[in-house]
């Protein structure tokens, strides 16, 4: 629901109330389609970084920018752990 108000309307009242963003932007679930964009926002959970992070980097994606927004901390964990 949230990937369709985003795609369809470019808000997102549940996290970001008032706040239009860019026509560019684009919501997914499916990590597939992040192979033909300039830059990935991977705004999830931060138990739930390290799984996304391993689903991009089976795709091998080159000279895409990463944009982690990810919120809150996992013990005796660093996010730079899961990136290769």
């Amino acid at each position: 629901a949230i990937c369709e108000e985003i795609n369809n309307f470019h808000t997102n009242n549940s996290y970001l109330s008032g706040v239009q963003l860019h026509n560019k932007v684009r919501a997914t679930t499916e990590f597939n389609e992040a192979i033909n964009c300039d830059y990935i926002v991977i705004a999830v959970p931060s138990r739930s970084f390290s799984e996304v992070i391993t689903k991009l980097q089976i795709l091998n994606l080159r000279n895409v920018g990463i944009i982690i927004a990810t919120k809150g901390l996992l013990n005796n964990t660093l996010f730079s752990d899961n990136i290769n």
